[in-house]
Order: C-alpha cells, then sequence, then structure tokens
C-alpha cells in the first residue's frame, strides 16, 4: 500500500469521525428555575417573594441605608446580598432579639473549570418571633480589618406585627 492511498484512507475516517462528533440534536438546553438565583453574566438578581408574607428580597445593587419592611408575627423574609469572600470581605449580619435567622449560606456562582475569584450571594431567612420594631444590620468587610465607618452596610428596619 502506497502512502497516497493511506493518507486518502486516513482522511476518510477522519472526516466520518468528525462529523459524528458534531451532531447538535441530542444537546439539552439548560432550564432556569424561578427559585434559583440568576448567576447570569451581570450576577444579576431576581425577585424572590417570601412564602407566605410576600416580600420581595432585598436588591443588593440598589443598596439603602434604611430600608422598611412590615411582616406578621412568625412569619420569614429572604434578604440576597452580593458577596465575593474570594477576596476576604464578607457580610456580617446581626438582628435585635426579635428576628431569628434561619438561615445563612452562601451561593458561589457557577465558574467555568479552572476560574478563580468568583462570587456569589449571601442568602439569610429571617423570621419575626416577636412583635414591635427590629433591625437586621450587615456590615461587608475584611473579618481582621478593623471597622473604618467606610464598609458597605445594610440595614432593614422591621416592623413585626
Amino acid at each position: 500500500m502506497d502512502y497516497r492511498t493511506l493518507f486518502l484512507i486516513m482522511l476518510v475516517m477522519a472526516t466520518v469521525l468528525l462529523a459524528g462528533c458534531t451532531d447538535q440534536s441530542s444537546k439539552a438546553s439548560p432550564e432556569k428555575n424561578s427559585s434559583i438565583i440568576d448567576t447570569g453574566e451581570k450576577n444579576s438578581m431576581q425577585s424572590v417573594v417570601s412564602e407566605s408574607a410576600g416580600l420581595e428580597r432585598i436588591d443588593g445593587e440598589n443598596l439603602q441605608s434604611d430600608s422598611q419592611e412590615t411582616m406578621p408575627l412568625n412569619d420569614t423574609i429572604n434578604i440576597y446580598l452580593k458577596e465575593n469572600p474570594t477576596t476576604g470581605f464578607q457580610w456580617n449580619a446581626t438582628v435585635t432579639s426579635g428576628l431569628r435567622i434561619e438561615n445563612d449560606t452562601y451561593v458561589a456562582d457557577p465558574v467555568k473549570p479552572g476560574v478563580a475569584g468568583s462570587g456569589g450571594m449571601h442568602y439569610w431567612l429571617v423570621q419575626g418571633i416577636e412583635k414591635g420594631n427590629q433591625t437586621f444590620d450587615a456590615i461587608y468587610m475584611r473579618s481582621w480589618e478593623p471597622i473604618t465607618g467606610n464598609e458597605s452596610r445594610y440595614t432593614m428596619n422591621i416592623q413585626v406585627e
């Protein structure tokens, strides 16, 4: 067998093999679930509504120094704030005695393998356990650095009824 025939056979085999590997018909398209945080390129935030109170989560891109919410006793509210602990910065949240943090979780954005330094969302599920004016307060800082007063801060005043 000469080299031309061998080359031609290998070329045909490579063409057949590549054609079989490029079939697009079996690719599954990802579906979005409205109850999952949108972690698109903009790290945008979707409104997630508290199950019983109908209260929307907090938009971390539009932090207000003092937001006000009202909620029934024993109800819960979801609070989501952007966070990037790979830089050392994390939200440190505190609540008054009439609130209880039921869940305190960080969820990293999905990234391609080998990519470092991705941010995500910090999520709190806060329950009103005592009637009256209550406060959720969070400060975005590095735990080893002293508080200077220039840190990003989020405060929510909650009237528990």
